[in-house]
């Protein structure tokens, strides 16, 4: 009987802790435990007006803060000032395995640039746009709330395509995809087909995989 009373003195006070230390952690803390890998530093570099590559440590705010601006340091943690630029001010950066290029696109060409994370390179290129969703909630715990620009897996995502020199464009949304994406990859014969007869994996969805079979035949063929 002893025993048993000691056993639930012992577990109410652990009860009771557990959420007192769980209010001790940091805003920052929660959020990175949330989201792994973001709001930290990592070895990384950015491309200059110039062209010239700097490298340094960079900062991972998240995918839509980084696109309006990046944090620089020459050393992690900083110990000096660090530098914040905007995309108007560098070419590009890469931070963890990020790359970003400051852009325009049709649709922003009378603004100013902005950060596009680059997803394939080659004959096209893809970008995408990260955003919060207008009202966006999420569930945390037994509770709602809006979603943040912390809450990565929940954004919003865009792509844009961009062949030759040619301003970045959207991708066709998914009434308009099969005409217009298998005319635009009309040289492959075979994808452009797969496309225009909206098979599996080659969707609106699938646009990466899309773009990375359209980059590796036209590498075999030319």
């Amino acid at each position: 009987m002893m025993l048993k009373s000691i056993f639930l003195v012992l577990l109410a006070l652990c009860l009771h802790y557990i959420p007192a230390a769980h209010a001790q952690i940091a805003e920052g803390e929660q959020i990175r435990f949330a989201n792994p890998g973001i709001q930290k530093w990592y070895a990384g570099w950015y491309i200059s007006l110039q062209g010239d590559t700097v490298p340094g440590f960079i900062y991972l705010s998240n995918q839509v803060d980084n696109q309006l601006q990046l944090k620089y340091a020459t050393e992690n943690p900083p110990v000096s000032p660090v530098k914040t630029i905007v995309p108007a001010a560098a070419k590009g950066f890469r931070v963890k395995d990020r790359v970003y290029q400051s852009l325009l696109t049709e649709a922003t060409k009378n603004a100013e640039p902005m950060f596009f994370r680059r997803m394939e390179s080659g004959r096209i290129n893809l970008y995408a746009w990260y955003a919060i969703p207008i009202n966006g909630m999420m569930q945390e715990g037994n509770k709602k709330r809006l979603v943040t620009a912390n809450d990565e897996k929940f954004h919003e995502q865009v792509f844009y395509l961009q062949t030759g020199d040619e301003l970045p464009f959207r991708v066709p949304d998914s009434e308009h995809f099969a005409a217009d994406m298998s005319r635009l990859l009309a040289d492959d014969e075979v994808l452009a087909g797969r496309i225009a007869q909206e098979m599996k994996s080659y969707r609106a969805t699938d646009i990466l995989n899309i773009v990375q079979q359209y980059n590796k035949w036209y590498s075999d063929h030319h």
